[in-house]
């Protein structure tokens, strides 16, 4: 880890300690009742054929693995579930609608509002908001009707359960001619559908499966119950009724490394309902998961923390997630704040997981193979899209949980060395040579570089290092640095006026600024660089800046005190 990496771990030591003590623990006193909602891990991971999907604490979401048909290249914006193919992959966005990406997706068009959505090998399915069934690539005539819970589409058949009576229903194409479209008499709770064959569970926590189903593949022992399943082509995974992992399939397949858990003890052969003799394994973890989703010859799972890992065949990186994942819980308080590091070399993204009662570490993303000399980092209060300038005035978009970096266009401006979402979407920016500017939005909620506006022009000598609006987005601060020390500007945006603020609170710190940021709660963070220190403080702002109280400090002696931007977004859409 870099100096400057370390630098920024304790400057977020620094702010999470304050923050979680100012913003989390009302919401952690919470009523009882309103704490208890359903476990939001079974919809935000989700394994394909040989790339995986998870959506991050601020509901945008993460794939990693082979992205042959750009499957696993997500697009911007919130998210409430994710489901990954094996060409493609889709999500359903806050306002219930469903957006595909990968092979053949632009012909994919699911009308309608969906709670929940499944990709199959060649068809896409998914359970409207009044829990019809629609589906892309399949034949109309063949979807059941009726009310359903839950659904779940393999390589030609898909499977769901009715929401009335809890009986699953099946439809398509039974491929090996073994009843893969032929479910069992009886209720169920969940099931899931692999290549030409399914499993379901029972209430009483026992399974069963149907189709073609060679080397008991989807059959988990019998000597214990469950409360969801996973299978795939080759691999069975289980959570136990202990939270514990399970998972079952043939010991001389090349791929039977998916099924070998860390931390896991193997029988072979356990007792399963085909009886079957032979080298068959089925190895269970010590350690406790929320949620096991099985790929075709990998698998990863979700940890108690939110924490995703993987193991198994990781030829094309499918079983190595991005490092410090965490996925969405309905019953966490977590967040996580992006930065970037430029230097003359290369670029590197990085992010930073915010949990209370949560170790600290940063884990990169992205080292882009060279330097693109960017100043600022600033995230969208629409749709926690990220995007970063350079000095040269190109915007960039940061994608796929700051794995990836896309331009999207010159500003008109030079020596751009600051970025400010408004709270309309609206982005602001500072040019040392042109002064404040803005770029305006489409109806869509989109940058549209073809708006872009001069709003207070300057051509002097003032240097604005960063740009942050309040939450209101009634005032700008900018800051500027002095040959000792630095004044706070304060833009006011309902006259367009500019004036000095804080400036005996500002004068007494005697340093200059590196950074500045608001805080969900409309304090204003600086950072601070000298010759050795590197030194924080938190500012409370009131009455438009004739009132201002330092609230905490912290100072750290290092050789190194240039950030280049940091941005939070919003966990709580």
């Amino acid at each position: 880890m870099g100096i400057d990496m370390i630098v920024l771990v304790i400057l977020l030591l620094i702010l999470i300690n304050y923050f979680f003590n100012k913003i989390f623990t009302k919401s952690l006193t919470l009523p009882f009742f309103l704490m208890v909602t359903i476990n939001a891990s079974a919809t935000v991971l989700s394994a394909g054929n040989s790339h995986n999907c998870a959506i991050q604490a601020d509901n945008t979401i993460v794939c990693w693995g082979s992205d042959r048909w750009n499957q696993a290249m997500p697009p911007s914006g919130l998210f409430s579930q994710v489901s990954a193919g094996e060409t493609a992959s889709c999500g359903i966005r806050l306002d219930k609608t469903v957006t595909c990406w990968g092979l053949n997706t632009k012909r994919t068009i699911l009308d309608g509002l969906f709670s929940q959505i499944s990709v199959g090998g060649n068809r896409i399915c998914g359970i409207k908001i009044d829990d019809s069934i629609g589906c892309s690539g399949a034949d109309d005539d063949k979807i059941p009707t009726g009310r359903f819970s839950q659904i779940s589409a393999g390589f030609s058949h898909v499977c769901a359960i009715t929401k009335t009576d809890k009986t699953i229903k099946c439809w398509g194409v039974d491929k090996k001619g073994k009843g893969s479209t032929s479910p069992p008499q009886g209720t169920f709770l969940q099931l899931e559908s692999g290549i030409d064959h399914s499993c379901a569970i029972r209430p009483d926590g026992s399974t069963v499966w149907w189709g073609w189903n060679p080397d008991v593949r989807g059959s988990p022992p019998l000597d214990n119950t469950y409360k969801q399943i996973s299978v795939s082509s080759y691999v069975g995974c289980a959570l136990q009724s202990d939270d514990t992992i399970v998972c079952f399939g043939p010991q001389d397949l090349s791929q039977s490394e998916a099924f070998l858990p860390p931390k896991s003890t193997c029988r072979c052969p356990y007792p399963n309902d085909l009886n079957q003799k032979g080298n068959i394994c089925a190895c269970s973890t010590t350690d406790t998961f929320d949620r096991v989703e099985v790929g075709h010859s990998h698998t990863c799972a979700i940890q108690p923390d939110n924490n995703v890992i993987c193991w198994g065949y990781d030829r094309e990186g499918q079983a190595m997630p991005p490092l410090g994942l965490k996925v969405k819980s309905s019953t966490s308080e977590s967040c996580l704040v992006y930065g970037i590091h430029d230097d003359t070399k290369s670029t590197q993204t990085f992010i930073v997981n915010i949990s209370p009662d949560a170790e600290v570490n940063i884990y990169p993303r992205s080292r882009l193979d060279k330097s693109y000399h960017l100043e600022s980092l600033d995230v969208s209060p629409l749709n926690n899209q990220l995007y970063a300038a350079a000095e040269d005035g190109f915007l960039y978009e940061i994608r796929n949980g700051a794995q990836v970096l896309s331009e999207i266009g010159e500003t008109g401006f030079n020596q751009v060395k600051a970025l400010a979402f408004h709270p309309d979407g609206t982005l602001w920016g500072w040019s040392q040579d042109s002064g404040l500017f803005k770029i305006n939005k489409t109806d869509e909620g989109e940058l549209n570089l073809a708006t872009t506006e001069e709003v207070l022009p300057y051509s002097g000598s003032i240097q604005i290092e960063d740009i942050s609006w309040n939450t209101s987005g009634t005032i700008l601060y900018g800051i500027e640095n002095e040959k000792q020390n630095s004044r706070l500007w304060a833009y006011f945006k309902n006259d367009n006026s500019v004036r000095p603020i804080c400036e005996e609170l500002i004068s007494s710190l005697n340093t200059q600024v590196s950074a500045l940021e608001t805080s969900p709660n409309d304090d204003l963070i600086l950072g601070f660089k000298a010759d050795k220190d590197l030194a924080f403080s938190i500012i409370k702002i009131q009455a438009e800046g004739q009132t201002c109280q330092l609230l905490q400090s912290g100072k750290i002696t290092t050789e190194y005190n240039d950030i280049k931007g940091i941005a939070w977004p919003d966990c709580h859409h």
